[in-house]
């Protein structure tokens, strides 16, 4: 019987050490994974279209574009012939081109965030999914979800 405790000790010490080398590596991981130092040392060109995309999308948030309704300044007449006549099909091209650059950012951004999000946080990838169903569920189905939700359960 003694030597039967004793080993049971051992194993559970062994299980003990095995859990706290563990829990020190997942501690390292998670303080690697969020350090944004860390992170742009691994993928330096990931980082920079990452804050490049972030500053075009704050930059259309905070109102960077034409389009604000505001009238624009009285320009002289030369100006005004010009921007009388339509633009240019470079002029076009070079707008889309940023347009489609600016897309393809945000895209991988919001892709390289995602990845991000679930490899630090656990249970982020399932969280994020569901909360995508309902987004993209009707309404009539939204509805019906929610009225179960503020249903009392019964208590057996």
């Amino acid at each position: 019987m003694g030597q039967a405790a004793s080993e049971l000790r051992r194993e559970i010490e062994e299980q003990r050490d095995d859990l706290g080398e563990n829990l020190q590596r997942l501690e390292s991981k998670v303080k690697r994974t969020t350090d944004w130092r860390a992170q742009f040392d691994e993928r330096p060109m990931m980082m920079i279209g990452m804050a490049f995309g972030g500053g075009l999308l704050l930059s259309s948030l905070a109102g960077g574009g034409k389009d604000q309704g505001q009238p624009e300044p009285r320009r002289s007449s030369s100006h005004e012939m010009r921007d009388a006549s339509p633009p240019s099909p470079e002029r076009n091209e070079i707008s889309e081109t940023i347009d489609n650059i600016r897309g393809a950012l945000m895209g991988l951004a919001a892709r390289e965030l995602r990845s991000f999000m679930a490899t630090a946080l656990p249970g982020f990838d399932q969280e994020y999914r569901e909360t995508t169903d309902r987004r993209h569920a009707s309404p009539a189905t939204r509805l019906d979800e929610s009225e179960q939700m503020a249903r009392p359960t019964a208590v057996s």
